[in-house]
C-alpha cells in the first residue's frame, strides 16, 4: 500500500510508495517530503505522479499542453530526470508528442532544453512547416546551440530535397 501521502498546493492528496520516490528521486522529492506538501498545482502533480513516477496515462484527464510543460520543467526541482521519465516507452512522451502536432517548436524546445533528443526527433517532423523567420531570441536561447543548430540543419537539409525535386 501507499506509504507517503503528498498534498498539492491546491491541497488535492496523492498517495505514493516511498520505494518508488526513493528509487526515483536521489532526495525523495526534497524536503516536501518531510512535510508531504508540494509547491505545485493537482493538474501538474497529477502528471508528475502518473505519468512521470507510475507511467500510467494521463491522457483521458486531457492535460493542456501549457500543464505539461510546467509538470516537465518541475521534475527537476523534485531530483527527478526529465531524462528518465520522458522516452518513447513512457507515457510521458506519448503525451507530450500527441501536443505536438499543434505545439511543434514548443515541444521541440522543452525536449532541447532538457537534452531530450528522443523526443526533439520525434516532434522534428512537426516543425518542417515551422517558419525559421518567427524563431524569437528567447526561443533561441532556450534550445540551446546544439538543439538550434539541429533546427536549422533540418530547414536547410529541406530545401535541398525542394530543390532537387524541382530540378
Amino acid at each position: 500500500p501507499p506509504t507517503i501521502v503528498l498534498k498539492s498546493s491546491d491541497e488535492i492528496l496523492f498517495c505514493v510508495h516511498r520505494r518508488i520516490l526513493t528509487d526515483e528521486s536521489s532526495n525523495a522529492l526534497g524536503t516536501s517530503l518531510a512535510t508531504g506538501d508540494i509547491e505545485a498545482e493537482s493538474i501538474v502533480l497529477n502528471i508528475i505522479h502518473r505519468d512521470a513516477l507510475y507511467n500510467i496515462l494521463s491522457a483521458p484527464y486531457n492535460p493542456s499542453f501549457d500543464t505539461l510543460i510546467s509538470a516537465v520543467h518541475r521534475l527537476p526541482l523534485y531530483d527527478l530526470f526529465p531524462t528518465t521519465f520522458i522516452t518513447p516507452t513512457k507515457h510521458l512522451s506519448n503525451l507530450i508528442y500527441l501536443h505536438a502536432r499543434h505545439h511543434p517548436i514548443e515541444a521541440y524546445i522543452l525536449a532541447a532544453h532538457h537534452n531530450i533528443g528522443a523526443l526533439a526527433v520525434l516532434v522534428s517532423g512537426h516543425l518542417l512547416s515551422f517558419k525559421l523567420s518567427e524563431l524569437t531570441e528567447d526561443m533561441a536561447e532556450r534550445m540551446g546551440g546544439r538543439y538550434l543548430g539541429r533546427l536549422f540543419l533540418l530547414h536547410s537539409v529541406r530545401m535541398d530535397r525542394l530543390k532537387q525535386i524541382l530540378l
